[in-house]
């Protein structure tokens, strides 16, 4: 921390200064907004100024005044925080925006852009159930995503054991591994699965235009139909595997 202002918030130099070249270019473009001896020295330096609703979590704009103590004293000169940089809008003027409470630091992603079908994220908490039998997982930031009920076990089962491993193991608070079968951005919706095959699969189909003859995949029955068995697999990618190619491999069903 280079300067505190309480109620307000704190300016950080960031581990590596910039080069002396930028940050020349810095100084030539915005002159520093202060003469202070704090001002100065931070201009040197690849700074963050984190405000203090992003610096501790459960902020009550400023009704709290024992944590505003408290952020005054922990943020005080000299002392050393995890960040995490939220904007560089603002890097024309030598900073950036950036948060440090332990919930921002913390959060798996960002935004619903961050989730890529595909990718696994470990120790997600559950934070809610729905009456489907689905559970809701919160990666932070209001990230939120759907694990459907047919995507929490690799073998389905209505039976009274399955049913009481379902509230052990996913109940309220618990972390669980869980990897992203599709993303709606616009819509705010991300589905996952917690299958273990799913999950620690390396054969994923993500994508129609990457597919090649005698690729192996990894995906789970959507629909059985007379036509065969309808897989699913990640970002949208299906296939059908025909009856007479079930009946020439001998599967039964």
């Amino acid at each position: 921390v280079l300067r505190c202002d309480p109620g307000i918030g704190a300016l950080l130099a960031l581990p590596e200064p910039l080069p002396s070249s930028e940050a020349s270019k810095m100084g030539s473009i915005h002159a520093p907004p202060s003469k202070s001896d704090e001002y100065v020295d931070g201009q040197r330096v690849q700074v963050a100024y984190v405000h203090v609703s992003k610096a501790v979590d459960d902020y009550d704009g400023g009704k709290d005044k024992v944590k505003e103590a408290a952020f005054a004293k922990d943020f005080a000169p000299s002392t050393k925080h995890k960040i995490r940089i939220l904007a560089t809008s603002n890097l024309i003027e030598g900073f950036s925006s950036a948060a440090a409470a332990p919930s921002i630091v913390g959060a798996h992603v960002f935004q619903y852009d961050d989730l890529l079908p595909g990718n696994v994220y470990k120790q997600v908490p559950i934070c809610g159930h729905l009456d489907s039998g689905g559970v809701r997982v919160d990666f932070g930031l209001g990230i939120r995503g759907l694990i459907p009920s047919q995507q929490l076990f690799d073998q389905s089962s209505n039976s009274d054991y399955r049913s009481r491993i379902q509230k052990v193991k996913y109940a309220i608070n618990s972390k669980i591994d869980v990897r992203v079968i599709k993303v709606d951005v616009e819509a705010r919706k991300c589905i996952l699965t917690a299958k273990k095959t799913l999950v620690s699969t390396k054969h994923m189909l993500k994508s129609f235009e990457d597919l090649k003859v005698g690729q192996l995949g990894t995906g789970f029955v959507s629909k059985v139909s007379d036509r065969g068995l309808h897989v699913a697999f990640f970002n949208g990618v299906y296939g059908l595997i025909p009856t007479r190619n079930l009946r020439k491999n001998a599967v039964e069903g």
